[in-house]
């Protein structure tokens, strides 16, 4: 009896664990978001197959990591969201006018997002990586329906002149996601970032050197994807 009993909790656990990872029910669907003037960009949509009103969720890499933003945003979708993917390589940092290009993609990207049936367009999360985590707080300053955002490996993008970008009425809650091997003597600029966010705030520290969105292939995702999870749980669904 005692083994039955064994192998009948190692079964539901197992059921259990695929339950909680299977994607298979999501469908991807290719889109082009128009920017103006002609101008286009390509990204991705993935939602559970039938499923409807759907908090949303905008993933926006500054790295060109299309099959880790594939499976990140999957699992996402899984937890049902219906979730925009989105990338631009990075550009190089003495390039002129880098942050309004982030900026008015990540805009276009919310924008094109409300035209879609049966989502919660009053609730959308940013999650942006690098520069796209500045841009998403600079949007949010402009558009009451960003509920959550979440930026990854962006503070070093920040500096005390861009003390604007925290200036969103009201503020929405934030999750800052950093790298540090020494989180409780973390890097000046990264503590500045994470100071002069305003509330509600929550800061994650990563125990490596790896930066932004490529901590998704490694096993901190487990960790990222978590703590996504649990702010836009909370905020885009109101658990």
């Amino acid at each position: 009896m005692k083994f039955s009993k064994i192998v009948f909790f190692c079964i539901f656990l197992f059921l259990y664990s695929c339950s909680i990872n299977k994607t298979t029910n999501v469908v991807q669907q290719s889109i082009t978001i128009p920017l103006g003037e002609g101008k286009s960009f390509p990204a991705a949509t993935y939602q559970i197959q039938g499923s409807g009103q759907d908090p949303v969720l905008i993933i926006a890499f500054a790295e060109n990591l299309k099959n880790v933003r594939d499976v990140f945003s999957r699992k996402i979708a899984n937890r049902g969201y219906f979730v925009l993917s989105m990338q631009r390589p990075l550009i190089q940092s003495n390039a002129s006018g880098q942050d309004s290009l982030y900026i008015q993609e990540l805009a276009a990207a919310v924008h094109a997002v409300k035209s879609f049936p049966n989502i919660k367009t009053n609730k959308i999360g940013l999650w942006g990586d690098g520069l796209f985590g500045i841009a998403a707080l600079q949007v949010a300053s402009n558009d009451s329906d960003v509920a959550a955002i979440i930026t990854v490996g962006s503070a070093k993008y920040y500096s005390p002149q861009k003390s604007h970008i925290f200036d969103i009425t009201p503020p929405r809650p934030l999750l800052i996601i950093e790298s540090t091997l020494k989180p409780k003597h973390p890097e000046k600029a990264k503590m500045n970032y994470f100071t002069a966010a305003k509330q509600p705030k929550k800061l994650v520290w990563l125990a490596t050197l790896t930066e932004g969105a490529r901590v998704l292939s490694m096993d901190m995702e487990p960790i990222v994807r978590r703590t996504t999870l649990m702010l836009i749980d909370r905020y885009l669904k109101g658990k």
